[in-house]
């Protein structure tokens, strides 16, 4: 089981998620941090459908696999760190419970799906296009700075937690107050990563630290970032392009909508408020980012023209992980009927 606020930094090595083991000191798990485009034998999982008679509103569909995927360079850069100070150092995939994903092209609301929780954590995802949002598409190999899509993951993972002897007393009405002073455009931008929210909900008097054993010292950084990660979990993120708070520009930032952050209630009935306890809590990690490899997809892939008069056929294949009571699926009839 991973050992709680123990995420590990390996000098020289991007792109890693790393966590240590809380009872083998040999064994560390990991992911990719960036969200790319998946692949199958060298093919690039991706597809641009564009219709014959585009609309402005109504241009085609995009549809992709994204995943976690760690490359093998990468891989092996991290194992050779490790074994640097831990002989025997092993690797092994994230155990993940539970997860979503969103994903959104700028000008678009994000579309969801669930990823697997085993291997890269790949996922299926299908956007409908506007005619604007074709064209960013495709002038975005041009300026690979400036990515159109953003890709959200909110996994969630059992951590085991030591002992800590210190609680937290929470204010409700404070709470929605701090919330209200941080929202923009109905939107809550705030950095659960930074131990500056902790001190700011703490000063807000929003929250109270209270110690078993006081003596005068500062709560440690682990129960402020676990007390963190505790708000977080309860809340539901998804990417947006905007300007946040103090920014000069605008970016893909991670947002929270007010339909979870102002259901004040069900957060402080679900709050982790009691450090005390021994043993495995629930932890969520939010992986953002550009999509990974779209320009070189892009190429790769050119656009599928959907003729809006003549017939077509078009093969689909499909994976099925399931056993279906030991009958899986072999093939899936597709059929295009007009209305009427």
């Amino acid at each position: 089981m991973l050992a709680d606020d123990h995420e590990i930094q390996l000098q020289g090595v991007e792109g890693v998620l790393l966590y240590r083991d809380f009872f083998d000191p040999k064994l560390f798990y990991c992911c990719s941090t960036r969200p790319a485009v998946a692949r199958t034998n060298g093919d690039y999982q991706f597809a641009i459908v564009l219709y014959e008679k585009p609309r402005k509103d109504c241009a085609g569909m995009l549809s992709f696999v994204a995943d976690l995927k760690l490359d093998e360079a990468t891989r092996t850069k991290a194992e050779e760190r490790l074994r640097e100070t831990t002989q025997g150092a092993q690797l092994v995939a994230m155990p993940w419970s539970a997860g979503t994903v969103a994903a959104a092209i700028i000008g678009g609301e994000p579309v969801y799906a669930v990823p697997s929780l085993l291997g890269g954590n790949s996922v299926a995802l299908a956007v409908n296009l506007t005619l604007d949002q074709y064209i960013l598409l495709k002038n975005s190999g041009s300026n690979p700075q400036a990515p159109p899509i953003s890709v959200v993951y909110s996994l969630s993972y059992e951590a085991f937690r030591p002992q800590y002897s210190y609680s937290i007393e929470f204010d409700e009405t404070r709470f929605r107050d701090w919330v209200q002073k941080k929202t923009t455009a109905d939107f809550l931008f705030v950095s659960f990563e930074k131990i500056e929210t902790f001190e700011d909900l703490k000063e807000s008097a929003v929250i109270r630290v209270v110690a078993e054993n006081d003596t005068g010292e500062p709560a440690p950084e682990g129960f402020r970032r676990a007390f963190l990660q505790s708000l977080q979990s309860l809340l539901e993120p998804a990417p947006r392009f905007a300007t946040p708070p103090e920014a000069k520009g605008g970016s893909w930032i991670i947002g929270f909508g007010s339909s979870t952050v102002h259901d004040i209630q069900n957060i402080a009935r679900r709050l982790d408020c009691n450090m005390k306890i021994s043993g495995a809590v629930t932890r969520k990690i939010f992986i953002q980012g550009a999509l990974s490899g779209l320009s070189d997809a892009l190429a790769a892939r050119p656009p599928l023209v959907l003729p809006a008069s003549n017939p077509f056929r078009q093969e689909l294949t499909v994976r099925c992980h399931a056993a279906f009571d030991a009958a899986p699926l072999v093939a899936a009839n597709v059929r295009n009927q007009a209305a009427g």
